[in-house]
């Protein structure tokens, strides 16, 4: 079970526990630039997901690969 599947089996506590402050706020934008990734990826190869996602979100290529790396692990 990954990052990402946890997150979503957690689902209402899991904005429970960011207003509680046991989990950072850039989580939730994580989860949606990685489902966002997984609705991209299906339609193009990998490296122009990437590059589209960073324009869209406005963040590095890298920053999405870490991203993607984190979520998927």
């Amino acid at each position: 079970m990954n990052r990402y599947e946890i997150i979503c089996k957690l689902d209402k506590d899991f904005l429970i526990l960011i207003n509680k402050g046991l989990l950072p706020v850039h989580l939730l934008a994580w989860k949606t630039i990685y489902e966002t990734y997984l609705t991209e990826i299906k339609n193009n190869k990998k490296m122009v997901t990437y590059l589209y996602l960073a324009d869209f979100y406005n963040l590095s290529e890298t920053q999405i690969r870490n991203i993607v790396k984190f979520m998927s692990s």
